[in-house]
Parts: C-alpha cells; structure tokens; sequence
C-alpha cells in the first residue's frame, strides 16, 4: 500500500493491510510495518498503525494511531517505542500526543503534544523529557565524548512552534555530574560539570 497526500506531500507506505467495516460502527484500517515520509519530520517506522474513523463522518472522526514507532533524529540518537495518537481538532488542526524511549528502551522517557496543521505547517509542540541517568544510554552515547556515565543525569523541556520554513524552538534543561573527554582537545576528562540550560533557536 502506498498513499500520498498531496498537499503536504507525505508518504506513507505498508508491507500489509487489513480492514475492519461493520455497518453502524467505526471503521478501522490497520497497517503494519509502516513508514511514513514527511516533510514536518524524518522518516518514522512502525510496527502498525491503526486509522479509525466514522463512515458517516469521516473527515471529523479521523484519528491515526501508532505502536512500536522509531524514528532517527540524528546519526546516534533514535527515538524508540513510539506509541500514541494523531486526531482531528478542528477543521484545520490535528491534536497530537506521543510517547517513546531512546535506543531500544521499554520505559516512557519523553512525551510530545500539541497540534499541528499539515497544510499550512504550523503547529506548537511540547516535549516533555523525563529525568533519567545517562548510563542508560550507553549505546547512543558512543562517540560523542561523554564517559562515566554511571551518576550522571539530564531531563527538561522543550516548546516547538512549526512555521512553513521550519521551527523555532526554546526549552530549559539540567544536567548533573556529566563527564566529557576529547583527546584531541584535552589530555585528561573534564569531570563532574552540572548545569542548568536555556535553550532558544530554529532551523
């Protein structure tokens, strides 16, 4: 299955399909090993994804569900476990509410939601990051000069706005006990750095 929605020129593709329509009740289309191009994101996988609606009213009621997401933000860092829902708001705008790990993990480490329009590409977004121990993460944070990771911990919180040229985002962070080394900078690790961090860009 391939279907593509031309206004904002989203791709999405399914290795299977299945359908449930039962006449009075809502209908359901499931998809499994799914992924989904866009131009508002990188490339999401997932296990299935569920879209539901109402026959009688099908552009209201729509709704997409999504299980054992995962989604590469950069070379290293892959969101995991993504799981939660995509639902109409109002005309325009489509209400979000997601959830994941990172690199494989079972536990909820971050939530984002907010609502987007797909059309005109606007939207605000919330995630939420919750504080966890970057030990935890040893397999993404190979390569990237962070060592001794065992007391270290980070959490924070980031706010979205989506604009058709890309996104503006500001947020604030913490990050305790964190141990860098660079050889090419330094010949021994800078230890035990804590801070807390205001973020504010857009690309």
């Amino acid at each position: 299955l391939r279907l593509e929605d031309v206004d904002t020129g989203a791709v999405l593709t399914s290795g299977s399909i299945s359908a449930d329509f039962t006449k009075g009740q809502e209908a359901t289309l499931a998809l499994a090993d799914v992924k989904l191009d866009s131009t508002l994101t990188p490339e999401l996988q997932a296990q299935a994804v569920l879209l539901r609606a109402d026959p009688s009213a099908p552009r209201e009621s729509a709704s997409l569900e999504v299980q054992g997401g995962r989604m590469e933000l950069w070379p290293g860092m892959i969101l995991t476990g993504i799981k939660g829902t995509a639902s109409r708001k109002d005309e325009a705008n489509l209400q979000i509410d997601f959830s994941g790990a990172y690199g494989g993990m079972d536990e909820v480490l971050w939530r984002a939601n907010g609502s987007v329009d797909p059309a005109s590409r606007l939207g605000a977004v919330d995630v939420d990051v919750k504080q966890l121990q970057l030990a935890r993460l040893a397999n993404v944070l190979e390569g990237t000069g962070v060592v001794e990771p065992a007391d270290t911990t980070l959490g924070g919180n980031l706010h979205v706005e989506l604009t058709p040229d890309g996104a503006q985002f500001v947020g604030a962070g913490h990050v305790q006990s964190l141990n860098l080394f660079e050889p090419k900078l330094a010949d021994n690790p800078v230890s035990d750095i804590s801070a807390n961090l205001d973020v504010r860009g857009s690309v």
